[in-house]
């Protein structure tokens, strides 16, 4: 599998104060010789109010579970320049659904 096959859908949310979207991934992956897809809806689209790496005012926070009080990512890339390339392809996504919702909206 290549990040190109992954497939991300982006559901706004109504109250963007709290979290501007919801994401979507569906990894493809074959069982039994049938290709389908995994899906989850893992990643969220927060504002923030202050610089990130990528120059936009809002990032992608990866699923989080509590163990003993403490949230700690519950998926991890290790590999930093794949996670890049990811977090670029989830924010594009995230631009276009922003941008038609406007446009549908005017």
């Amino acid at each position: 599998m290549k990040i190109e096959d992954i497939k991300i859908k982006i559901y706004l949310r109504q109250n963007p104060k709290d979290a501007l979207a919801s994401v979507k991934l569906s990894f493809p992956v074959e069982i039994d010789g049938v290709e389908t897809f995994l899906d989850g809806n893992f990643y969220r689209i927060m504002p923030k109010h202050y610089g990130t790496r990528t120059g936009r005012s809002y990032r992608v926070i990866p699923p989080k579970i509590q163990i003993k009080g403490i949230y700690k990512a519950a998926i991890i890339i290790r590999d930093e320049e794949t996670w890049y390339k990811l977090e670029e392809m989830i924010l594009n996504e995230c631009e276009k659904t922003l941008k038609e919702a406007t446009d549908t909206a005017s």
